[in-house]
């Protein structure tokens, strides 16, 4: 089987790295030829040609969250009728997304969701809907080290610079921690990074090869959300990673957080200010159950969130499409 994915942006994009740009050695494992074609393999009048080129050689066709124009998913669809789409953001709560959403949901013969809030919406256009989660390799993040006796305990947030205000959701609750005598190092994996000049901030800039190990360096990881239909779905991919790194997580319960997350198992959920405090304080104060919970996590990741408990799935949804894409044609 030949696929082809058209991603957004390229691999330094969150989403296009974990469902696109990471499957293409474990679809090779499983006899899958994938190719991706990022923004700017498909920019100007060659881009173009080179997408239909590679869509006709293709045997399926994945749209990773993209939204072409009409005319454009017009010319994909005569030259493969196999189209998926996967999404793994609300795009759906954006005004100007709706009607090229609503195209590419009823052009696309099969749609995988990254989490069962954006299933939910999007079986209301389709009707072959699966779900399947963002997942990483869990071999590329070593597991957390932890601070030495006596020195602060690294309390850390990795993102893009876009959702850099969601951080400030937790910020009372470390001021209040520093306020107590808590030593903290408070690490932001970024391009860029808060002004805090009340606490302990360490910037760590994001780097594509260096980001597993700058994780592996944390105590704890933090996922802060405002609860919005936009952030409800996110598909937890930070979570995902701090699980992954054995890490114990504080995270908001928005969407997927709370089905990621075991409260009190693989980390805690918290809802107001009071439980951000409680729980960041609890585990910054016990380095036995950081270690219990993040080792819980990681398993969990590998259980369920893994590379290769998705790619099964994935392969399922491809062949399906490519067996009704056939049927129609008929």
């Amino acid at each position: 089987m030949r696929v082809l994915f058209l991603v957004d942006g390229d691999v330094r994009e969150p989403s296009a790295r974990a469902r696109a740009y990471q499957l293409g050695p474990g679809l090779s494992a499983l006899g899958v030829d994938a190719r991706v074609l990022g923004s700017r393999d498909r920019a100007g009048p060659g881009g173009k040609v080179r997408v239909l080129r590679e869509s006709r050689r293709a045997d399926v066709v994945v749209l990773q969250r993209i939204l072409p124009p009409r005319p454009v998913l017009a010319a994909l669809a005569r030259v493969n009728a196999a189209l998926v789409f996967d999404l793994d953001d609300a795009l759906y709560t954006l005004p100007s997304r709706r009607t090229r959403l609503r195209a590419v949901l009823e052009s696309a013969v099969e749609v995988v969701a990254g989490s069962e809030e954006i299933a939910r919406h999007v079986r209301a256009v389709s009707g072959a809907v699966t779900v399947v989660p963002t997942a990483v390799d869990p071999a590329l993040y070593t597991p957390a080290t932890g601070s030495s006796d006596g020195r602060p305990v690294r309390v850390g947030w990795i993102g893009t610079a876009g959702n850099l205000p969601f951080l400030e959701l937790v910020r009372p609750a470390l001021r209040e921690l520093v306020r107590r005598g808590r030593s903290l190092d408070v690490r932001v994996i970024s391009s860029s990074f808060p002004d805090w000049p009340e606490l302990p901030v360490t910037p760590v800039p994001w780097q594509l090869d260096g980001a597993a190990a700058a994780l592996a360096e944390l105590d704890v990881g933090l996922a802060p959300l405002p609860d919005t239909p936009w952030t409800r779905g996110k598909c937890g991919l930070k979570v995902i990673e701090y699980m992954a790194t054995g890490l114990p997580v504080v995270a908001s319960p928005t969407g997927a957080l709370s089905e990621i997350v075991l409260h009190g198992e693989t980390g805690f959920l918290a809802a107001s200010e009071r439980d951000w405090v409680e729980h960041i304080d609890r585990l910054v104060a016990d380095p036995e159950l950081r270690r219990r919970l993040g080792m819980a996590g990681r398993r969990r990741v590998e259980g369920g969130y893994s590379i290769d408990t998705a790619l099964p799935a994935l392969v399922g949804v491809l062949e399906r499409a490519i067996a009704r894409a056939r049927t129609t044609a008929a």
